[in-house]
């Protein structure tokens, strides 16, 4: 069953050993990263499935991920001394997988791959650390339509709720990269409205407003919008709240952290 899920931010420079000076521009953030391990602590998972938008995404499939063990680091960024390491949790893999067998109308398609990309390895270095014994599931949403992701995530949904184990979700997502002219993906007005849109809407639990934010996720360059939507569609039907922790953009990328109240 579901026991936690949240809402986290990916950028390598959270990391102490990456972004040390930028760690006050970022306080906000990172307090709600504690936050969010004390919650996901408390919670008691055996298992964590983490829904990245980097990796191996595939125009009309989401990629599951299959290894015994993941291994990640952040060499690409700089970070030679950052090396994580999880087991897979090969039961709620399977079961997963199955679901493409069982119904060709949810296309997920078995990845062998033991690397992780660091919109996995990111949350779970802050999320992880007093856990040793978490298992993962990683996986990545598509290029299909919001709806497909929405659709998707319902049927993974059922499949963890029917699960023995006690399972964390964690969508990993930052917003728009185009909140200043310095940002990755140049300056966009429509990257503000993005972001203060996906935010309100959570607030307020209205996620049609979430659904409709296609065109915008393509101008505001957001990698995040897909993978939420995905989890929106595992709690589909759960009585519980959205409650935003923080948001800021100091670097031109909305990094938001939420968690949701499950009843």
């Amino acid at each position: 069953m579901i026991t936690f899920a949240a809402i986290a931010p990916h950028s390598p420079i959270l990391l102490p050993t990456i972004g040390k000076e930028h760690q006050k521009k970022l306080a906000k953030t990172l307090a709600s990263y504690k936050m969010l391990e004390e919650d996901m602590y408390a919670a008691k998972p055996d298992a964590a499935l983490i829904l990245s938008p980097h990796g191996s995404i595939l125009p009309d499939a989401f990629a599951l991920l299959i290894s015994p063990t993941y291994r990640a680091n952040l060499k690409e960024f700089g970070d030679f001394s950052t090396a994580l390491e999880f087991r897979a949790e090969l039961t709620l893999i399977e079961r997963i997988r199955q679901l493409r067998l069982q119904n060709e109308a949810v296309p997920v398609v078995g990845v062998t791959d033991e690397f992780c990309d660091y919109g996995v390895s990111v949350p779970l270095y802050f999320l992880a650390q007093h856990l040793p014994n978490l298992r993962i599931v990683p996986m990545s949403n598509s290029e299909l339509p919001l709806t497909m992701h929405f659709q998707t995530g319902q049927r993974i949904g059922n499949v963890l709720q029917k699960s023995k184990n006690r399972v964390a979700v964690i969508a990993s997502a930052d917003l728009a990269h185009t909140l200043t002219d310095a940002a990755p993906g140049g300056f966009s007005p429509e990257g503000k409205k993005f972001d203060e849109t996906v935010v309100q809407a959570l607030r307020k639990n209205d996620y049609e407003k979430i659904m409709a934010l296609d065109k915008q996720m393509i101008a505001a360059k957001a990698c995040g919008l897909r993978v939420i939507v995905m989890l929106l569609g595992m709690l589909d039907g759960f009585n519980c709240t959205a409650e935003p922790l923080s948001y800021e953009g100091p670097f031109g990328v909305g990094y938001l952290a939420a968690r949701f109240n499950l009843r």
